[in-house]
């Protein structure tokens, strides 16, 4: 899963301007922004399963599903709060819970 998140063009490109929150977020085109966040509910699903535990979880991915949780450019123009991203969501929100408690 990491060298699929490091070697997907489109998810190198977004990582890259997480973090700096670039404005050029916005111009990603939804269907991008949508297989991104896809990324990261296959995690979820993984992780919920038992498949992956907490820590290597945020160990591998925790950096940039927050970037991604907290980036206004990267959430212009979408619903933060529609149901369809309730799983990254809470995924996200999980990861920035365990970097507050180190």
């Amino acid at each position: 899963m990491r060298s699929r998140l490091r070697e997907d063009s489109t998810f190198s490109e977004i990582c890259g301007l997480l973090e700096i929150d670039d404005a050029r977020l916005r111009d990603i085109p939804l269907v991008n922004k949508d297989r991104f966040l896809g990324f990261y509910e296959e995690l979820a699903l993984m992780k919920n399963t038992g498949l992956m535990n907490d820590q290597v979880a945020f160990y591998m991915f925790g950096y940039f599903a927050i970037r991604c949780l907290e980036s206004e450019n990267f959430w212009h123009g979408l619903n933060r709060k529609q149901q369809l991203w309730s799983l990254f969501m809470d995924f996200a929100s999980q990861m920035k819970a365990t970097h507050q408690q180190f």
